[in-house]
Formats: C-alpha cells, structure tokens, sequence
C-alpha cells in the first residue's frame, strides 16, 4: 500500500501555539513549530518551547524575523545562525529545519542557510503534493487561512478545500502539508474547521504522520 506523508508547520512563536500543539496531538499529527525568538508576535518561553518540542519538532525561523534578501549577507547569516544555537541550546540537540520569514530567499540565502547546518528550509509555495526536489526549497500545500474569493467560487470554507487537497494528495502524491499561524487560526476563527480536518486525515493506515524534518529523512 502506498503512503504518503502528512506533515504540518507553523511559523513565529505565539503563545497560542500550545494550544494548536495539544489540538494536533489529540490526532496524533506532529507539527514542525518556527519560533522567531525576537519577533513582536513571540510570546512563548523557554518552558513552552521545550513543551512543545516533547512531541513536536522545532525548527529555526531567525531572531528577528527580517526580509533575508533584502539584508546585508552579514546580517542575514547572523539571523540564520543565531536562531539555530538559540534553539540548539535550548534543546541541547540538533535543529534540523529552517523557515524563511515571509517565504523570502533567493541563492544567496538559500546558500547561507545550507552552510548553516541545515537539512533544508521550507517555503510558503502552495499546491504542492509530491517530496521536493530541493530541499531547500520544499513547499506546502495549503495555508491555514481563509478562502479567497476564487476558493469560494468553489469551496463554502477551508475545510472543503483541505478535505480535497488530501484526497487529491492520496490518489496522485506523495505528501499532504498544511501551515499557518496560530493567532490567525484565533482571529479568523478556524479552529472548529481545523479540528474538523485533523479528524478527518488522522488514523489513516495510508498516511504517514512526520514533522518537516522527519519528511526531509524519509526521502
């Protein structure tokens, strides 16, 4: 029987975070958690960080959370590396994973973050249902996030999408990532929908249940 991977990640540290990390263990799916120990929007602290990481896995996301490319190669490189001792240290193991605020890079970043040690670093494309080719480089395949007007035309709300996106992931790829922020999940108020969508792709004898880096592993 073919499987594929079901992988989730969500990105900068908010304190609603332990929330969401409870809500996907309550399925058994892990999640890959970007904090960006600087950011406005962190809220987390250094016990809920190892909390989360207890079933979940922690990946860097920067300190600041700047626009890599438009930095000097300096700073960048100091943002890049900075969130990877923070969290190391933190954990006292390996940080596997990178996150690109904003879903920002080009070659020189992507180049900075491989020199950091990194297996590889996710990006916010979308739509993407089979493993990456580059690792860093590797995609999602639907945000956390209302639908727009073109989803609509479509779908009546995210779950219909998300409840398609993985029969589609089942039938043609290889596998099913969805991401977001938990303030947004709070703000638009989509956590009966989420909840709804764990339900529904959990306990699959088809699936694999991974965090990013354990995906980056099995290929």
């Amino acid at each position: 029987m073919k499987k594929i991977i079901v992988t989730t990640s969500w990105d900068d540290g908010d304190k609603l975070d332990l929330k969401l990390a409870d809500l996907l263990a309550k399925y058994k799916i892990k999640g890959t958690f970007y904090p960006s120990p600087e950011h406005k929007r962190f809220s987390l602290t250094a016990e809920d960080l190892k909390r989360l990481a207890q079933f979940h896995e922690l990946g860097a996301h920067t300190m600041s959370h700047p626009h890599l490319t438009i930095m000097g190669t300096l700073g960048a490189k100091k943002e890049i590396i900075d969130s990877k001792k923070y969290l190391e240290g933190l954990l006292g193991e390996e940080v596997k994973t990178f996150c690109y605020p904003y879903g920002e890079f080009n070659e020189t970043v992507k180049g900075l973050v491989k020199e950091a040690g990194f297996l590889g670093a996710r990006t916010v494309e979308d739509s993407i249902i089979n493993f990456p080719k580059d690792f860093f480089e590797f995609g999602t395949t639907l945000h956390v996030y209302p639908l727009s007007f073109w989803q609509k035309l479509r779908f009546s709300k995210w779950s219909g999408l998300a409840k398609n996106l993985f029969e589609r992931a089942l039938k043609q790829g290889d596998v099913y990532h969805f991401w977001g922020h938990s303030w947004e999940i709070e703000k638009y108020g989509l956590w009966p929908e989420l909840e709804e969508v764990l339900k529904y792709i959990s306990s699959r004898e088809d699936c694999l249940y991974l965090t990013n880096g354990e995906m980056l592993q099995s290929i």
